[in-house]
Protein backbone atom coordinates (compact mmCIF):
# COMPACT_ATOMS: atom_id res chain seq x y z
CA UNK A 1 0.00 0.00 0.00
CA UNK A 2 1.12 3.74 -0.72
CA UNK A 3 2.99 5.83 2.24
CA UNK A 4 0.35 8.26 2.26
CA UNK A 5 -2.33 5.60 2.55
CA UNK A 6 -0.72 4.17 5.20
CA UNK A 7 -0.36 7.22 7.06
CA UNK A 8 -4.04 8.14 6.34
CA UNK A 9 -5.27 5.30 7.64
CA UNK A 10 -3.15 5.42 10.84
CA UNK A 11 -3.89 9.01 11.43
CA UNK A 12 -7.68 7.91 11.23
CA UNK A 13 -7.61 5.30 13.65
CA UNK A 14 -5.47 7.21 15.86
CA UNK A 15 -7.57 10.12 16.14
CA UNK A 16 -10.93 7.92 16.08
CA UNK A 17 -8.91 5.73 19.22
CA UNK A 18 -8.20 9.07 20.98
CA UNK A 19 -12.09 10.73 20.44
CA UNK A 20 -13.41 7.30 21.81
CA UNK A 21 -10.82 7.52 25.16
CA UNK A 22 -11.96 11.05 25.26
CA UNK A 23 -15.49 11.83 24.89
CA UNK A 24 -17.09 8.37 24.18
CA UNK A 25 -17.75 6.76 27.60
CA UNK A 26 -16.64 2.99 26.10
CA UNK A 27 -14.46 0.80 27.66
CA UNK A 28 -14.15 -0.84 23.78
CA UNK A 29 -13.46 -0.11 20.43
CA UNK A 30 -13.00 -2.20 16.93
CA UNK A 31 -11.23 -1.98 13.96
CA UNK A 32 -12.70 -3.93 11.10
CA UNK A 33 -10.37 -3.62 7.97
CA UNK A 34 -12.04 -5.49 4.86
CA UNK A 35 -10.19 -5.19 1.23
CA UNK A 36 -11.81 -6.26 -2.39
CA UNK A 37 -11.96 -3.66 -4.82
CA UNK A 38 -11.83 -0.74 -2.30
CA UNK A 39 -10.24 -0.71 1.08
CA UNK A 40 -12.26 -0.09 4.24
CA UNK A 41 -11.47 0.64 7.54
CA UNK A 42 -13.91 0.98 10.05
CA UNK A 43 -13.78 1.93 13.64
CA UNK A 44 -16.15 1.88 16.01
CA UNK A 45 -17.19 2.15 20.07
CA UNK A 46 -20.47 1.41 21.74
CA UNK A 47 -20.66 5.00 23.19
CA UNK A 48 -22.96 7.49 23.72
CA UNK A 49 -22.75 9.09 20.76
CA UNK A 50 -21.61 12.39 19.35
CA UNK A 51 -23.34 15.05 20.09
CA UNK A 52 -25.72 16.16 17.92
CA UNK A 53 -26.27 20.00 16.81
CA UNK A 54 -29.35 21.66 18.40
CA UNK A 55 -29.98 23.65 15.46
CA UNK A 56 -28.27 23.23 12.45
CA UNK A 57 -29.15 24.59 8.95
CA UNK A 58 -28.53 22.61 5.73
CA UNK A 59 -24.96 23.57 4.98
CA UNK A 60 -24.25 23.03 8.50
CA UNK A 61 -22.60 20.17 10.01
CA UNK A 62 -24.29 17.45 11.58
CA UNK A 63 -21.98 17.27 14.55
CA UNK A 64 -20.10 20.06 16.71
CA UNK A 65 -16.83 19.13 16.05
CA UNK A 66 -13.41 20.35 17.17
CA UNK A 67 -10.66 19.63 14.33
CA UNK A 68 -9.78 16.28 14.67
CA UNK A 69 -13.00 14.95 12.27
CA UNK A 70 -12.20 17.98 9.57
CA UNK A 71 -8.86 17.01 9.67
CA UNK A 72 -9.61 13.42 9.23
CA UNK A 73 -12.10 14.26 6.65
CA UNK A 74 -9.41 16.17 4.68
CA UNK A 75 -7.13 13.53 4.75
CA UNK A 76 -8.86 11.11 3.62
CA UNK A 77 -10.43 13.72 0.64
CA UNK A 78 -6.39 13.84 -0.73
CA UNK A 79 -5.96 10.27 -0.91
CA UNK A 80 -9.72 9.91 -2.96
CA UNK A 81 -11.46 8.39 0.16
CA UNK A 82 -14.58 8.96 1.68
CA UNK A 83 -15.36 9.09 5.47
CA UNK A 84 -18.20 8.27 6.83
CA UNK A 85 -19.81 8.92 10.34
CA UNK A 86 -22.59 7.31 12.02
CA UNK A 87 -23.25 7.97 15.20
CA UNK A 88 -26.37 6.97 17.80
CA UNK A 89 -26.98 6.77 21.44
CA UNK A 90 -25.69 3.65 21.02
CA UNK A 91 -22.53 4.21 19.42
CA UNK A 92 -20.34 5.57 16.69
CA UNK A 93 -18.64 4.24 13.76
CA UNK A 94 -16.38 5.71 11.63
CA UNK A 95 -16.01 4.61 8.28
CA UNK A 96 -12.62 4.78 5.78
CA UNK A 97 -13.38 3.83 1.96
CA UNK A 98 -10.93 4.05 -0.54
CA UNK A 99 -10.89 2.57 -4.00
CA UNK A 100 -7.65 0.43 -4.89
CA UNK A 101 -6.22 0.63 -8.04
CA UNK A 102 -4.92 -2.43 -10.17
CA UNK A 103 -1.09 -1.89 -8.51
CA UNK A 104 -2.48 -1.52 -4.77
CA UNK A 105 -4.61 -4.36 -5.12
CA UNK A 106 -1.82 -6.41 -6.33
CA UNK A 107 0.31 -4.88 -3.33
CA UNK A 108 -1.66 -5.88 -0.76
CA UNK A 109 -2.58 -9.26 -2.14
CA UNK A 110 1.03 -10.30 -2.03
CA UNK A 111 1.91 -9.11 1.54
CA UNK A 112 -0.93 -11.72 2.51
CA UNK A 113 1.25 -14.41 1.34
Amino acid sequence: MARDVELVLFRVVQESLTNIQRHSGSQRAKIRIHRNSELTLEISDLGHGLSASAQRGKDEPRFQVGVGIPSMQERVKLIGGRLEIDSTNHGTSVRVTIPLGENEREKTSHSDR
